[in-house]
């Protein structure tokens, strides 16, 4: 399994999730799984150049998924809650993708794109404060950024 097969499963998985998001207000698990599956899978194929070891892939799906996790638990105290299991998930498999300095770099992108999305649509009053915005477009590009330029921007941010 080479970068590119990787690249190109990476970009089907998020786009379908992406779409299923946006129409149906949901992430659907069996493109988590599959995802899943695959970064883990890709552990264990012959090293190439973006491929990250197993340990990192986990400790990034911890992080992803223990990021969202406690968003979602704070989510759940507010009255309309706006984070569902599927980011979560989301996010986890995004970083077991990364690993975990770039699943930290991805959700910052994620909430950064979100937020500059959302701004022009709550002047303009398309939206109102309230209204849920669904997240796994944002995850998915913040995701996508941080599998293609994630190490330079990190080495270059690093010094």
């Amino acid at each position: 399994m080479s970068d590119v097969s990787s690249l190109v499963t990476l970009i089907l998985l998020l786009g379908w999730i992406s779409v299923f998001d946006i129409t149906r207000r949901q992430i659907p698990l069996p493109a988590l799984i599959w995802g899943g599956f695959w970064a883990l899978l890709w552990r264990f194929a012959p090293l190439s150049s973006g491929q990250i070891p197993l340990a990192d892939s986990l400790w990034g799906a911890l992080v992803g998924g223990g990021a969202l996790g406690l968003l979602y638990l704070l989510s759940r105290l507010g009255k309309a809650p706006g984070l569902g299991l599927g980011d979560l998930w989301l996010a986890a498999m995004g970083g077991a993708f990364l690993g975990w300095e770039r699943t930290l770099l991805a959700l910052a992108a994620a909430f950064i794109a979100g937020a500059v999305c959302a701004l022009p649509l709550l002047l303009l009053r398309r939206i109102k404060k309230n209204d849920a915005l669904p997240l796994a477009p944002f995850l998915s590009c913040g995701i996508l950024a941080a599998y293609l330029w994630g190490e330079p921007f990190l080495l270059w941010y690093l010094g």
